[in-house]
Formats: structure tokens, sequence, C-alpha cells
């Protein structure tokens, strides 16, 4: 979808055909935003209360956007939504500048797409390697080869500063070095925060997201946590 090689509805995973084959209730736009674990209940935004026999929490996360001056500016993006690819995509193409705050998946998926798009690139990586959390040494060098020749720009031991707005369109991007890089975008790919407020707001365990055993059980009885919200214990 980024790259412009998909439509965005290409990426739903059940049709409401097959939702409706399947019979599973599919109710968009509605939330759940109180949750009864010793009633059983959850209260949703459309007013309704439902009762459960086993809830499942699969909320998912959000990209964490650091405390910088200037993040919250038109030129910085995140990607994590359909609606986040279709805002970064309208500014790839030859002769662009984007600037990756972050060399983890996110980040470096993002670098190749822009590359591919003919776009100036450079990979910012506050750590000495790149997917440092999650990769062994030799993977995290294959992969900075691996982009390097595709010509992205890796800046390792390197985070953002602050990211300054310019007037007629796109920004200055400054490092912790004190060095500038001029952007057309700056997309900031960091990390997660899992949504985890209503179950904590509930009372069950959570940490960094819902804590949840070897079978995805919560602290709760009967509710389960799975995807990015939960963390296994």
């Amino acid at each position: 979808v980024l790259g412009g090689q998909a439509a965005p509805e290409s990426t739903e995973l059940f049709s409401l055909e097959r939702l409706a084959e399947l019979d599973i209730t599919f109710r968009p736009g509605v939330a759940a935003t109180r949750l009864w674990p010793e009633r059983h209940q959850v209260e949703t935004s459309d007013g309704a209360m439902l009762s459960y026999d086993k809830l499942i929490l699969c909320s998912g996360g959000r990209p964490i956007v650091p405390a910088l001056p200037g993040a919250d500016g038109s030129a910085v993006h995140v990607l994590r939504t359909r609606d986040d690819a279709l805002r970064l995509r309208a500014c790839l193409g030859p002769g662009r500048r984007i600037v990756i705050a972050g060399g983890g998946w996110i980040g470096l998926e993002v670098a190749a797409t822009a590359r591919l798009a003919g776009c100036a690139t450079t990979v910012l990586e506050q750590a000495p390697r790149l997917c440092a959390r999650s990769v062994p040494p030799g993977v995290s060098a294959h992969l900075a080869a691996l982009h390097a020749a595709q010509g992205v720009s890796l800046r390792l031991n390197a985070s953002l500063r602050a990211v300054h707005a310019r007037p007629e369109g796109g920004c200055v991007a400054e490092l912790a070095d004190g060095s500038r890089l001029e952007a057309d975008a700056v997309v900031l790919g960091v990390g997660m925060q899992a949504n985890d407020a209503l179950a904590r707001e509930a009372g069950i365990a959570c940490e960094r997201g819902v804590l949840v055993d070897e079978y995805c059980r919560t602290s709760a009885p009967d509710v389960l946590a799975a995807g990015d919200v939960a963390v296994a214990t």
C-alpha cells in the first residue's frame, strides 16, 4: 500500500460477506469503553452493554511519538494504519528527501519503499546496529549491507533531537550531535505503545501491555489477550 502497488482494501483479512458466512457480528466504529471482569460485561461507545463467557483483548498498539520539539509537525509521519500509509505515500517520489528515525523493521521497510520510489533516504538508529533488539549481530550486518547497497544512508549511534518546519514546506531534522538534514518528510519508527488502557482501568495486570501466560490468559478470569497488546510473562 505504501508503495502504491496494492489497494488499501487489499489489507483486509475478511470481507463483510465472509464475516457473515462465519457468523461473526462485526460492529465497525464501535469501541469498548469499559470492562467489568467481575460481571463479565463490556460497555461500548454506543451505550450498549455486552455480556461474555470469554473475552479476548486484541486492541493492538499505537506508534510512539517522542516528546521532541516539532514531532507533531505536518512533515512528521508514523506508519501504523492505512491512512498513515496513504499520507506518507504522497510524500514519496524521485528526488524527495526522507529521514527515518529508527532502524527497526518499520524503519527499514519504509526505507526500502522510499528508495524504490526514488527518494534520497537516510536512516537514523541510536543503537550501534540495526534491529538490535530482535536479531543477532550477523543479521544486523547483513541488513546494513543490503540497505547500503540500495543507496540508503545509514547513521548508527545517531538520534533525532528536533524537527524544524520550513515555511515553504518540508523540514530540517536536527540530530543529537548538532548536525542537520534537509528533508521533505521525517518518519518516526521508534517503537509501539500497547493499547492497554481498557485492561488497566479494569484492574488487569499490565506492564508495557497486558500480561499473559503461555495460554494467553490474563490476571482476570475468562479474559485473554493476544496480538500487539499482549506481553508474555
